[in-house]
Protein backbone atom coordinates (compact mmCIF):
# COMPACT_ATOMS: atom_id res chain seq x y z
CA UNK A 1 0.00 0.00 0.00
CA UNK A 2 2.66 2.65 1.05
CA UNK A 3 4.50 2.46 -1.92
CA UNK A 4 1.06 4.08 -3.83
CA UNK A 5 0.99 6.09 -0.80
CA UNK A 6 4.40 8.75 -0.58
CA UNK A 7 5.80 9.96 -3.65
CA UNK A 8 9.09 10.11 -2.01
CA UNK A 9 9.18 6.81 -1.19
CA UNK A 10 10.16 3.81 -3.37
CA UNK A 11 8.90 3.44 -6.84
CA UNK A 12 8.83 -0.10 -8.40
CA UNK A 13 10.65 1.54 -11.52
CA UNK A 14 13.26 2.12 -9.37
CA UNK A 15 13.60 -1.46 -7.80
CA UNK A 16 16.49 -3.57 -8.89
CA UNK A 17 17.48 -7.00 -7.90
CA UNK A 18 21.23 -6.99 -6.50
CA UNK A 19 23.85 -9.34 -5.63
CA UNK A 20 23.84 -13.22 -6.31
CA UNK A 21 20.16 -13.67 -4.59
CA UNK A 22 18.64 -17.19 -5.38
CA UNK A 23 15.99 -17.62 -8.28
CA UNK A 24 15.10 -13.54 -7.84
CA UNK A 25 14.47 -12.08 -10.94
CA UNK A 26 12.52 -8.85 -12.28
CA UNK A 27 8.66 -9.37 -11.18
CA UNK A 28 6.28 -10.61 -13.84
CA UNK A 29 4.06 -7.93 -13.76
CA UNK A 30 2.49 -8.59 -17.36
CA UNK A 31 0.93 -11.71 -16.10
CA UNK A 32 -2.46 -10.49 -15.50
CA UNK A 33 -5.21 -13.63 -15.57
CA UNK A 34 -8.77 -12.83 -15.13
CA UNK A 35 -9.88 -13.36 -11.43
CA UNK A 36 -10.26 -10.18 -9.21
CA UNK A 37 -8.87 -9.37 -5.71
CA UNK A 38 -11.97 -9.79 -4.20
CA UNK A 39 -11.61 -14.07 -5.15
CA UNK A 40 -8.10 -13.53 -3.10
CA UNK A 41 -7.02 -15.50 -6.00
CA UNK A 42 -2.76 -16.49 -5.65
CA UNK A 43 -2.15 -13.83 -2.91
CA UNK A 44 -0.42 -16.51 -0.48
CA UNK A 45 -0.19 -20.15 -1.16
CA UNK A 46 0.95 -23.31 1.09
CA UNK A 47 3.03 -25.83 -1.14
CA UNK A 48 3.65 -29.09 0.04
CA UNK A 49 6.84 -30.91 -0.74
CA UNK A 50 7.42 -34.44 -1.13
CA UNK A 51 9.04 -34.57 2.86
CA UNK A 52 5.61 -33.28 3.70
CA UNK A 53 6.61 -29.91 5.45
CA UNK A 54 4.52 -27.17 4.55
CA UNK A 55 6.14 -23.92 2.96
CA UNK A 56 4.80 -20.99 3.22
CA UNK A 57 5.00 -18.41 0.32
CA UNK A 58 4.50 -14.58 -0.55
CA UNK A 59 3.27 -13.05 -3.70
CA UNK A 60 5.66 -9.86 -4.14
CA UNK A 61 5.90 -6.75 -6.61
CA UNK A 62 9.92 -6.33 -5.57
CA UNK A 63 12.08 -5.75 -2.73
CA UNK A 64 14.82 -2.95 -2.53
CA UNK A 65 17.68 -3.50 -0.58
CA UNK A 66 18.67 -0.42 1.34
CA UNK A 67 15.78 2.53 1.40
CA UNK A 68 15.43 5.13 3.68
CA UNK A 69 12.25 6.53 2.71
CA UNK A 70 10.03 3.54 4.05
CA UNK A 71 11.00 4.07 7.67
CA UNK A 72 13.53 4.75 10.09
CA UNK A 73 17.23 3.63 9.40
CA UNK A 74 18.16 2.03 6.33
CA UNK A 75 15.39 -0.96 5.78
CA UNK A 76 15.29 -3.44 2.88
CA UNK A 77 11.25 -3.04 1.56
CA UNK A 78 9.18 -6.39 1.29
CA UNK A 79 6.49 -5.19 -1.64
CA UNK A 80 3.26 -7.33 -1.62
CA UNK A 81 2.07 -7.91 -4.87
CA UNK A 82 -2.01 -7.48 -4.51
CA UNK A 83 -3.71 -4.52 -3.58
CA UNK A 84 -7.97 -3.98 -3.12
CA UNK A 85 -8.12 -0.25 -2.54
CA UNK A 86 -6.85 0.82 -5.61
CA UNK A 87 -6.35 4.86 -4.49
CA UNK A 88 -5.74 7.18 -7.11
CA UNK A 89 -2.82 8.86 -7.93
CA UNK A 90 -0.89 5.45 -7.12
CA UNK A 91 2.71 5.50 -8.07
CA UNK A 92 3.23 1.86 -7.75
CA UNK A 93 -0.83 1.01 -9.62
CA UNK A 94 1.17 -2.65 -11.00
CA UNK A 95 1.27 -3.84 -7.44
CA UNK A 96 -2.48 -4.11 -7.65
CA UNK A 97 -3.39 -7.34 -9.65
CA UNK A 98 -3.21 -10.02 -7.18
CA UNK A 99 -2.14 -12.40 -9.68
CA UNK A 100 0.70 -10.45 -10.76
CA UNK A 101 4.25 -10.45 -9.70
CA UNK A 102 6.50 -13.48 -8.43
CA UNK A 103 6.09 -16.12 -5.59
CA UNK A 104 8.88 -16.54 -3.33
CA UNK A 105 9.23 -18.64 -0.59
CA UNK A 106 9.29 -17.06 2.96
CA UNK A 107 12.54 -18.92 4.24
CA UNK A 108 13.96 -17.20 0.53
CA UNK A 109 12.86 -14.09 1.68
CA UNK A 110 14.48 -14.06 4.72
CA UNK A 111 17.72 -14.99 3.67
CA UNK A 112 17.92 -12.34 1.08
CA UNK A 113 16.87 -9.61 3.83
CA UNK A 114 19.86 -11.34 6.23
CA UNK A 115 22.33 -10.56 2.94
CA UNK A 116 22.00 -6.74 3.37
CA UNK A 117 24.48 -6.23 6.32
CA UNK A 118 23.52 -2.11 6.34
CA UNK A 119 19.96 -3.26 6.87
CA UNK A 120 18.04 -1.61 10.26
CA UNK A 121 15.13 -3.03 9.77
CA UNK A 122 12.08 -4.56 7.22
CA UNK A 123 9.63 -2.28 5.61
CA UNK A 124 6.42 -4.45 4.77
CA UNK A 125 4.73 -2.50 2.01
CA UNK A 126 2.88 -2.72 -1.58
CA UNK A 127 0.51 -3.60 -2.68
CA UNK A 128 -1.20 -4.29 0.95
CA UNK A 129 0.38 -6.70 3.34
CA UNK A 130 -2.62 -7.14 5.32
CA UNK A 131 -3.58 -9.48 2.23
CA UNK A 132 -1.32 -11.73 2.66
CA UNK A 133 -1.53 -11.16 6.66
CA UNK A 134 -0.76 -14.85 7.53
CA UNK A 135 2.50 -14.99 4.97
CA UNK A 136 3.66 -11.67 6.00
CA UNK A 137 3.09 -12.71 9.91
CA UNK A 138 5.01 -15.64 9.39
CA UNK A 139 8.01 -13.85 7.74
CA UNK A 140 7.41 -11.68 10.76
CA UNK A 141 8.15 -14.51 12.94
CA UNK A 142 10.95 -15.74 11.02
CA UNK A 143 13.08 -12.59 11.33
CA UNK A 144 12.54 -12.20 15.43
CA UNK A 145 15.46 -13.83 16.25
CA UNK A 146 17.29 -10.54 14.34
CA UNK A 147 17.71 -6.80 15.66
CA UNK A 148 15.85 -5.80 12.72
CA UNK A 149 12.43 -3.86 13.20
CA UNK A 150 9.09 -3.72 11.76
CA UNK A 151 7.29 -1.17 9.56
CA UNK A 152 4.27 -2.66 8.00
CA UNK A 153 2.19 -0.12 5.45
CA UNK A 154 -1.63 -0.69 5.07
CA UNK A 155 -4.82 0.91 3.65
CA UNK A 156 -6.61 0.04 6.15
CA UNK A 157 -6.69 2.15 9.46
CA UNK A 158 -5.93 1.17 12.90
CA UNK A 159 -9.40 0.92 14.19
CA UNK A 160 -10.58 -1.72 11.39
CA UNK A 161 -7.15 -3.74 11.96
CA UNK A 162 -7.97 -4.59 15.97
CA UNK A 163 -11.74 -4.37 15.58
CA UNK A 164 -11.28 -6.92 12.72
CA UNK A 165 -12.27 -11.11 13.82
CA UNK A 166 -8.93 -12.37 11.73
CA UNK A 167 -6.47 -13.44 13.42
CA UNK A 168 -4.13 -13.40 10.99
CA UNK A 169 -4.38 -9.24 10.79
CA UNK A 170 -3.98 -9.55 14.98
CA UNK A 171 -0.56 -11.54 14.31
CA UNK A 172 0.68 -9.12 11.71
CA UNK A 173 -0.18 -6.71 13.33
CA UNK A 174 1.59 -7.78 17.25
CA UNK A 175 4.76 -8.28 15.09
CA UNK A 176 4.59 -5.33 13.71
CA UNK A 177 6.83 -2.01 15.47
CA UNK A 178 5.50 0.70 13.54
CA UNK A 179 2.46 0.99 11.50
CA UNK A 180 1.86 3.60 8.47
CA UNK A 181 -2.02 3.37 7.85
CA UNK A 182 -4.92 4.58 5.59
CA UNK A 183 -5.10 5.05 2.46
CA UNK A 184 -3.61 7.66 -0.11
CA UNK A 185 -5.79 10.85 -1.08
CA UNK A 186 -4.50 13.09 -3.61
CA UNK A 187 -6.50 16.11 -2.47
CA UNK A 188 -4.36 15.83 1.40
CA UNK A 189 -0.91 14.64 -0.52
CA UNK A 190 2.20 16.65 0.97
CA UNK A 191 5.86 15.76 0.29
CA UNK A 192 6.85 17.30 3.64
CA UNK A 193 5.91 14.19 5.41
CA UNK A 194 8.20 11.69 6.86
CA UNK A 195 7.19 7.86 5.19
CA UNK A 196 3.97 8.89 4.34
CA UNK A 197 2.32 10.42 1.13
CA UNK A 198 -0.72 12.48 2.48
CA UNK A 199 -1.98 14.32 5.43
CA UNK A 200 -4.61 11.32 6.92
CA UNK A 201 -1.62 8.82 7.10
CA UNK A 202 -0.32 8.03 10.64
CA UNK A 203 2.39 6.57 11.74
CA UNK A 204 1.52 4.51 15.05
CA UNK A 205 3.57 2.83 17.66
CA UNK A 206 2.06 -0.86 17.44
CA UNK A 207 3.30 -2.03 21.01
CA UNK A 208 2.20 1.44 23.00
CA UNK A 209 -1.34 1.56 21.00
CA UNK A 210 -1.98 -2.38 22.17
CA UNK A 211 -1.32 -1.12 25.80
CA UNK A 212 -3.26 1.73 25.89
CA UNK A 213 -6.31 -0.16 23.50
CA UNK A 214 -5.86 2.81 21.69
CA UNK A 215 -3.65 4.54 18.58
CA UNK A 216 -0.36 6.05 19.79
CA UNK A 217 0.43 8.00 16.99
CA UNK A 218 3.81 9.08 16.55
CA UNK A 219 3.84 10.50 13.08
CA UNK A 220 5.22 13.99 14.63
CA UNK A 221 8.09 12.79 15.96
CA UNK A 222 9.36 11.60 12.35
CA UNK A 223 8.01 14.49 10.73
CA UNK A 224 10.07 17.01 12.93
CA UNK A 225 13.39 15.18 12.34
CA UNK A 226 12.74 16.14 7.96
CA UNK A 227 12.27 19.97 8.69
CA UNK A 228 15.11 22.55 8.94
Amino acid sequence: MHSGTAPQAGRLDKIRPVGKWPNFDTPRSNHRPPETIGKRAKTNELILRRDWDFIMRLRLAGITRESVVDGPGIRVVIYAQGCPHGCPGCQNPDTHDPNGGKLFDVGQVVQMIRSVPMAQGVTFSGGEPFSQAEAFAELGHMLKSSSLDIVTYTGYVWEDLVSSSRDTWHDLLSLTTLLVDGPFYEDERDLGLAFRGSRNQRVIDVAKSLEKNAPVVVSDTYDACRRP
